[in-house]
């Protein structure tokens, strides 16, 4: 990765309900694997309301140390609090969820929000 910080996905600023960093060792395919699959998850599970950072410890070392990040991959819930980290394998997607305690998280879509904001003007 060139870039040591890439935003995988952002969700709309105005929305954002999750805050996410996920830290990887190297641009290897099997780490752009895992990221194309969790993004999709996040995506489908979240609805664009999260923001998805991806740091790669062998470009940025400092990055890595700064947060003591001793295996890899490791993701950390940033929001909501209080932060929360989950070391090696993604693949177990409600398992994830619950770890990092967003289970009773209820998020709706921009779109779901802006229809919802729409029908009450509609009754005003």
């Amino acid at each position: 990765m060139k870039n040591t910080k890439m935003v995988v996905e952002e969700g709309l600023e105005s929305c954002r309900n999750v805050v996410l960093e996920l830290y990887v060792a190297g641009a290897t395919s099997k780490y752009r694997e895992i990221i194309e699959e969790f993004r999709t998850f996040l995506e489908s599970t979240f609805s664009g309301n999260y923001e998805l950072t991806v740091l790669d410890i062998i470009d940025n070392p400092q990055a890595g140390e700064d947060k003591k990040i001793l295996a890899t991959p490791t993701l950390i819930k940033k929001f909501p609090a209080p932060e929360k980290r989950i070391i090696g394998d993604l693949s177990l997607k409600e398992y994830i969820i619950k770890a990092l305690g967003l289970e009773n998280m209820k998020i709706e879509s921009f779109d779901q929000q802006n229809s919802e904001q729409e029908r009450k003007k509609e009754l005003l």
